[in-house]
């Protein structure tokens, strides 16, 4: 069923943060901030002078004026030498681990001046709810005074743009400081850079370097296992970085550098490749992601990370926020559908078993071997309470991890359903009238009858002996059925092999079973409202011992099923 898997990179990472921010132009004095002050035109200059050069030569040598830019603004209060740590989950962090904000001095920068610059892009990115917005937002780790911000605009695919005490800050890729002509350094860090610039003078950028938790890998592995055939990145992140988080999770595909226009086409080709049987999930969290969310078969969206708009467009919301859980999921998924399925073909069969031996008898022209009453007691309390413990079994996921996906269009009969009704539908069949016949037929013979047709509808005629026999086929019929629940459970399984302590309802299910179907026979007042009689030790060990014989048969196939596993490991293993 599930045989294609999508997502955006942001859902596959979280964010490590460094800062560097650059000090730009002469030394030039600067009185006051303007749109384009001095300073900012001669900071541009000399950024352009040296864009050519070593980066770290760079920076030691251009001056004080983007550093005056910023003091304009905070001042020097700042903590000057502390690295910055933040233990908070970053946004997008699905199955990422936690992020770290590390200084830049490795280049020459302050201390002070990374740690203004983070808040200049908070402060810019206050009001965008995208994955790397919240991980810088927690970076800067204080409180972010929103009166501060005004005029914010998220501009798709490139980044945002604010006034922040009435200076225009820039905060985005590359892309957005060559739509804005700011001359910027371009950085070659591996990761997601963001850019930040002051009244159109570049500021430094902040690296959001990938962190991969060492549980994604195993969840990629579960995903394979349970059946997706082919999973794929989507993200707007450089093709670089998507290309490295691919390789190391062990994706099929990544495609990197996307827009939100361009992940909905790219969905749109993938869902264009599927198969009649296959179907398309997708997982994001963001915004912009909400559209490729309700176009994909499932769409599965963050339910603690995620926004609002991708939780309302997406089937299935993650709670725990961990993309391992939809490996798991997949998994509990099949476990619910295995407990209807043999609820379903517990039920039927064990309903096949009452008519076959209805039709059975009217097919002889014998009497009823089931009172009304009897098959009504049979229906509401042998059947109910054994099936309803099927549907609550614990199943071990780990097999079903490694089962492959079930069609679409499967019934609930494939994979041998209906000759488990049938076959044990005729068993319980066979056994109530071999129980029901079992009083007349000793009848005939101590007589010295020939066994006939006539001679049983002629012995059943008596009404003691007609009470006894529908007695004995009424509480054959009745234990046989909670016999087959116990097998049902894993029609693969030895009983032997089970852990009956996993599914507790259905040991109570069986002793109320039994204790109820005794309470018909042995209480006097149910003794005459069912028509029934009372039976000895004897008779009981009897009746037991027919009614076992769905489990009897069950063990049988299951050893048979093994030995035919067997026999075909050693063929190979003699053509090997």
């Amino acid at each position: 069923m599930q045989v294609g898997g999508v997502g955006s990179g942001h859902d596959t990472y979280s964010h490590h943060v460094t800062s560097c921010l650059h000090e730009h132009g002469a030394n030039t004095d600067m009185g006051s901030m303007g749109a384009k002050s001095g300073a900012a035109q001669t900071a541009t200059e000399a950024l352009q002078e040296n864009s050519k050069g070593n980066l770290l030569s760079w920076v030691q040598n251009i001056g004080n004026s983007g550093k005056q830019l910023l003091q304009k603004i905070w001042g020097d209060s700042k903590e000057s030498n502390d690295a910055i740590s933040s233990q908070k989950d970053g946004s997008g962090n699905h199955i990422a681990g936690q992020e770290t904000l590390v200084t830049g001095n490795s280049v020459g920068v302050k201390t002070t001046l990374n740690r203004a610059a983070v808040e200049l892009a908070a402060l810019a990115e206050s009001y965008s709810d995208h994955p790397i917005s919240r991980s810088i937002k927690d970076a800067w780790g204080d409180t972010i005074d929103m009166n501060r911000v005004s005029n914010a605009q998220e501009i798709s695919g490139h980044g945002v743009q604010a006034e922040i005490d009435g200076h225009t800050v820039l905060a985005g890729n590359s892309k957005l400081m060559k739509e804005m002509n700011v001359a910027y350094q371009e950085c070659m860090s591996m990761g997601t850079v963001v850019y930040v610039a002051l009244d159109g003078v570049y500021c430094g950028y902040i690296v959001i370097a990938d962190s991969i938790k060492d549980e994604a890998f195993e969840a990629i592995k579960n995903l394979k296992k349970v059946g997706v055939r082919r999973t794929v990145m989507l993200t707007g992140d450089k093709k670089e970085v998507g290309e490295a988080v691919a390789a190391r999770l062990g994706l099929d595909e990544v495609h990197a550098e996307l827009l939100p226009g361009d992940k909905v086409a790219k969905v749109e080709e993938l869902l264009a490749q599927q198969t009649g049987k296959h179907r398309l999930a997708f997982v994001g969290d963001g915004i912009n992601d909400a559209p490729v969310l309700s176009r994909a078969d499932v769409g599965i969206a963050m339910g603690m990370a995620g926004t609002d708009v991708a939780r309302n467009a997406a089937d299935m919301v993650l709670a725990d926020d961990n993309f391992a859980t939809i490996a798991g999921a997949i998994a509990q998924g099949r476990s619910i559908y295995e407990n209807i399925r043999k609820s379903v073909l517990f039920l039927l069969s064990s309903n096949f078993g009452e008519i076959i031996t209805m039709l059975a008898a009217v097919a002889m022209g014998l009497a009823s071997p089931l009172k009304s009453s009897h098959i009504l007691w049979i229906n509401l309390i042998t059947d109910s309470l054994p099936a309803l413990a099927l549907g609550v079994d614990v199943e071990e996921q780990k097999d079903y991890m490694n089962r492959p996906p079930r069609r679409r269009d499967e019934s609930l009969f494939a994979g041998g359903g209906w000759g488990c009704t049938c076959f044990y539908g005729l068993l319980i069949a066979g056994i109530s009238m071999l129980a029901f016949l079992q009083g007349p037929v000793g009848t005939i013979k101590s007589a010295g009858m020939t066994l006939t047709i006539p001679h049983l509808q002629a012995v059943l005629k008596d009404a003691q002996v007609l009470a006894r026999s529908q007695t004995y086929a009424f509480t054959v019929l009745g234990m046989a059925q909670l016999f087959h629940a116990i097998g049902m459970r894993d029609v693969e399984t030895s009983v032997f092999c089970m852990n009956h302590l996993e599914n507790r309802l259905m040991l109570a299910a069986f002793a109320v079973g039994i204790s109820l179907q005794m309470m018909v026979t042995e209480v006097p007042y149910f003794v005459q409202l069912f028509g029934t009689c009372r039976l000895t030790a004897l008779e009981w060990t009897k009746l037991l011992g027919l009614a076992a014989m769905p489990l009897l048969a069950h063990e049988l196939l299951v050893l048979f099923s093994c030995a035919g596993e067997v026999k075909d490991a050693l063929r190979l293993q003699g053509e090997d």
